[in-house]
């Protein structure tokens, strides 16, 4: 595990390999790629960490159709640094000093359909 104080900006990006990932909530931090109305096969996001990890608790896998078997999801949060000089479509710029990966395993099983 790994502290963040609670004011500290990070970024998460999760990318599933053989399905999608949709969010339900997303009010509260801002979307890098993908939006909230998905699926995609990733999405980026910052905020502080209260409202990443209410945005992460919204998280909603769908397997690719007829896939079935093992899948794994990528996340990776990197606390950042606010560079204001460089300011695009209304978000600083997110400089990464530190990233943290995990991977998080899927079975999907096979349905009769």
């Amino acid at each position: 595990s790994y502290y963040v104080a609670e004011g500290t900006p990070v970024v998460v990006n999760i990318t599933a390999v053989n399905g999608k990932i949709r969010l339900l909530s997303t009010s509260d931090v801002h979307m890098l790629e993908g939006t909230n109305s998905g699926p995609h096969k990733t999405v980026m996001f910052w905020g502080n960490v209260t409202n990443v990890n209410a945005t992460l608790n919204s998280f909603v896998y769908t397997p690719d159709l007829n896939y079935n078997g093992m899948d794994s999801e990528e996340i990776v949060i990197g606390l950042t640094e606010h560079n204001t000089r460089n300011v695009s479509g209304g978000n600083p710029r997110m400089d990464l000093y530190h990233e943290h990966f995990a991977h998080i395993g899927v079975e999907v099983t096979p349905v009769n359909d």
